[in-house]
């Protein structure tokens, strides 16, 4: 019904600022566009056992399900308050104070007592819609970034290389890439226009906290330091306030933006043995690497990309947290060569029974741990309003020698130092980058064997015993970049891994039987 509102950054505020809200503002946020996806793709037999083959397309995300969540209807709903002064004995208000009974009673005559009137409050309750451009003033706008919902783009290419070694096996090398961009990102991805402050107002020192402004006044610590004007003439707020971007706002409450980017590229090896004598198997290697600026993140955490200096936000382009540079994977089925029909112990009745039909088979999967977000705590919230501080790295951080997390720290506190401070002294920025791809959490090892038997009774009844094992040898993959508090470097928690992500060791017997 076209009742929407929006944040608009040049949009005059009755403040006397820019950045107000604005209504019916659907059709200037719902632009059209035009997505177009080409896609090619060849193939070259080299002989009659070689293959070339390649391709490249353009593909589109669709919208997230929450990026309406809240809604922005600011002014078109209202969620008022009355005090209660009676600390809950009386209700806060009376629908009509007419009524003799009410206007005599207890709750009328404190409240009177107290000089508010009884009746309903009118001047305390307005109903919707309150279509006023400082509807938000003090709070948190909601806001959409114009080209919020263009989809996200992502580009693919790839190339590979297939060769028959024989009747029964063949090998597949390839190179993969692909590029992301237009990606749904958090509004902190936004840096300034989430109503940061860059780190270069940290050069003003202490003042900007200690300096404030009370309806437009500035106290004498502010005007010692030259802030004499105020943002807007009733501004009240100390100085770090003051030097937003839209000061009379706490954070911009943006649906998403299409900030997002990201590259892939990725060497791909595989081999296979169709199942012959028995024997089936299939491994492939993949080594990777994934950049992007944060936006693994989605737009469902507003904490994220953590946002150290909010007017560099190419320093958030690092390895993804999802990076994961090496990936084995095995799986193999072997039918055991014995009874009936087979190399060994080839005979029937009750020895084929016990020594035929068995089978053993595994799936094996490894895979390198992804890098960790290493931050330290937040003392630049009060000057910058940013999500994160960075320590400085100083060595390695990674535990080399961990074996037990009742015992030892999975990471080295030397391996990060405190930035320390400015001259002026407030904290300092660290070197620290938002994924270390150097710092890895715990790599991914699991092993899952089984082992089964057929017992035929006629050509199609027969009774399959088997015999599982999940993570056979009992790998432990600790839950470390998980907990947050576990990679904050100052704090007590940081390098402890005490619990376990992945199943413990599970044996399983069956026994079906199928007719």
């Amino acid at each position: 019904f076209n009742r929407f509102s929006t944040f608009d950054p040049n949009a005059q505020n009755p403040v006397g600022h820019l950045g107000a809200t604005v209504f019916n503002a659907s059709k200037a946020n719902g632009k059209s566009n035009w997505s177009v996806g080409p896609r090619f793709g060849f193939a070259y037999s080299v002989d009659k056992k070689s293959v070339l083959r390649g391709g490249y397309g353009i593909y589109y995300a669709g919208a997230p399900p929450d990026s309406w969540d809240p809604y922005p209807v600011d002014g078109y709903q209202t969620n008022p308050t009355v005090s209660n002064i009676t600390n809950g004995q009386f209700p806060a208000f009376y629908f009509s104070s007419a009524n003799p009974s009410i206007a005599n009673s207890a709750g009328c005559t404190v409240m009177q007592a107290q000089g508010v009137s009884c009746m309903w409050p009118s001047g305390s309750i307005v109903l919707p819609p309150t279509l006023r451009a400082d509807v938000a003033n003090g709070g948190n706008p909601r806001a959409v970034w114009p080209n919020t919902y263009l989809p996200g783009r992502y580009q693919n290419w790839s190339i590979s290389f297939q060769r028959e070694l024989s009747s029964n096996m063949a090998i597949d090398v390839a190179y993969v890439g692909n590029h992301g961009t237009r990606l749904f990102d958090s509004r902190a991805s936004g840096g300034i226009l989430d109503n940061m402050n860059p780190a270069s107002v940290l050069q003003y020192g202490p003042v900007l906290t200690s300096g404030q402004f009370v309806n437009g006044v500035p106290n004498a610590a502010a005007v010692a330091a030259g802030f004499t004007t105020p943002p807007y003439p009733t501004f009240t707020g100390d100085v770090a306030q003051s030097l937003r971007s839209w000061p009379q706002y706490q954070e911009i409450s943006w649906r998403s933006f299409p900030f997002g980017s990201s590259r892939y590229n990725a060497f791909q090896l595989a081999f296979e043995r169709r199942m012959a004598q028995g024997f089936q198997l299939k491994g492939s290697y993949t080594y990777a690497r994934l950049l992007n600026n944060g936006a693994e993140g989605g737009l469902g955490d507003g904490g994220l990309p953590a946002v150290q200096d909010p007017a560099n936000m190419k320093d958030l382009y690092t390895v993804s947290a999802d990076d994961v540079p090496n990936t084995f994977s095995l799986a193999w089925v072997y039918k055991l060569p014995f009874g009936k029909g087979k190399a060994l112990l080839s005979s029937s009745g009750v020895v084929d029974k016990v020594v035929g039909g068995w089978q053993v088979s595994g799936v094996h999967s490894y895979s390198s741990g992804r890098p960790l977000h290493i931050v330290m705590p937040n003392s630049l919230s009060g000057y910058l309003f940013n999500q994160a501080r960075y320590p400085n790295k100083a060595g390695s951080g990674r535990n080399t020698n961990f074996s037990n997390p009742y015992t030892q720290l999975f990471l080295n506190v030397s391996g990060w130092s405190d930035p320390g401070t400015l001259a002026n002294g407030l904290p300092a920025l660290g070197n620290a980058p938002r994924q270390d791809q150097s710092v890895r959490g715990f790599p991914y090892y699991n092993e899952d064997l089984s082992l089964a038997k057929d017992t035929y009774f006629t050509e199609r009844t027969y009774l399959r015993f088997h015999a599982d094992a999940g993570n056979v040898f009992n790998r432990h993959y600790f839950c470390y970049g998980q907990q947050a508090a576990n990679t904050t470097w100052g704090t007590g928690s940081f390098g402890v891994a005490s619990s376990q992500c992945n199943i413990p060791r599970r044996l399983q017997l069956a026994l079906e039987l199928f007719f």
